[in-house]
Order: C-alpha cells, then sequence, then structure tokens
C-alpha cells in the first residue's frame, strides 16, 4: 500500500482551511477608477477604522492586527493603511470595516457614521467599504468562521483579499477606465 505524498497532504489540508472563510466585491460605485483610489490614497496614510471584534484581543490590538494583514494587498500604487492617519492622508477618504453588523447594513451605511455590531455564535459576517465622505466607493462582503483567530492564515488570508477587492487598480465595470493603467506600472 503507498503512502499519501506529503506535498499532496499539505494541499488537501490548505484547501480545506480556505472553504471557511469568503470574500467578494458587492459594489463598485460608477464614479470610481484607478485614479481615484491613487489620489485619495496614492503614496500616502489611508484611515482605516474598525467596529466589532470577533477576537479574544482588546479592541485596539484587533483593529492593529485587522490592518496589518490588510497591508500591501492593494492593487496598484502602494498606500499605507493606518488607524491614526498622518498629515498625508486625504480625510475625505477611509476604509471602514464592521465584523458582526447588528443590523444589516447596506453600503454606504458603513460610510456614514459609527456601525453597532453583536457578537454570533456561527458565522463572522464582514462589511467592508472604501469610503469618500459619506459615500461608498467600493464595497465588499465576506464571512470566516467563528473563532477564527487574526494570527491564522485563514485570517491572513481573508482580509488581504478584502484589500485586493477594495481597492481595484481599475474598476472593471466601466470600459473608459484602464487604458491609463495598463501602461503605466505605478497605477
Amino acid at each position: 500500500m503507498s503512502r499519501p505524498r506529503p506535498l499532496l497532504v499539505t494541499l488537501a489540508v490548505l484547501m480545506l482551511a480556505a472553504c471557511g472563510t469568503s470574500s467578494y466585491r458587492n459594489y463598485i460605485s460608477p464614479v470610481y477608477t484607478g485614479s481615484t483610489f491613487n489620489y485619495a490614497a496614492g503614496g500616502r496614510d489611508l484611515k482605516v477604522e474598525v467596529y466589532g471584534n470577533p477576537s479574544n484581543l482588546d479592541q485596539q490590538s484587533f483593529a492593529q492586527a485587522v490592518v496589518d494583514a490588510m497591508q500591501g494587498h492593494n492593487p496598484g500604487q502602494p498606500t499605507h493603511l493606518t488607524l491614526f492617519p498622518g498629515p498625508s492622508a486625504r480625510p475625505l477618504y477611509r476604509v471602514v470595516i464592521a465584523f458582526d453588523p447588528a443590523r444589516p447594513v447596506n453600503v454606504s451605511d458603513l460610510c456614514q457614521g459609527p456601525v453597532e455590531t453583536a457578537q454570533t455564535t456561527g458565522k463572522t459576517q464582514i462589511r467592508a467599504s472604501l469610503c469618500q465622505g459619506g459615500g461608498a466607493l467600493t464595497s465588499v462582503r465576506g464571512e470566516m468562521p467563528a473563532g477564527t483567530t487574526p494570527d491564522s492564515p485563514e485570517f491572513q488570508s481573508l482580509m488581504a483579499a478584502v484589500a485586493r477587492q477594495l481597492m481595484p487598480r481599475e474598476n472593471p465595470d466601466d470600459p473608459r477606465d484602464g487604458g491609463f493603467c495598463r501602461f503605466v506600472a505605478a497605477c
């Protein structure tokens, strides 16, 4: 009888672990373009607000873990995601993330003020928006198994995916966007 190959076993375990998390972009504003993001956050600080905390960490530590997991995963120009933006930040723009919102939220609810959250026992629901003032430029929904810790590969992978989907290089719904970014490596 042959033994399973270590690589195949490792791949199977990773695939099963990834099954519990998911994210998808559920909204992109018609006004969003790659140059919108470049103006808002390219080469500068971008404020992140985190509501809710499905972990055993204190709120500040959990919020920092969220930022750390998202850092460097946005396509296009580099940005510095931070809980405490410096003078380079454009105050009109920010990322808002809610873990287990207490009530259903639409894409702009996150951008209009604090979001009430509640602990759940099933899957942790995630809602995130890239905000311009009180409106959403993009929005992402996601979920992960309750009890997923911020240091787990599943959490890290999910938050990286949220960052990529929340801050796309171009608007896939706008045929006019993308022409410039296809020829400029910094986009």
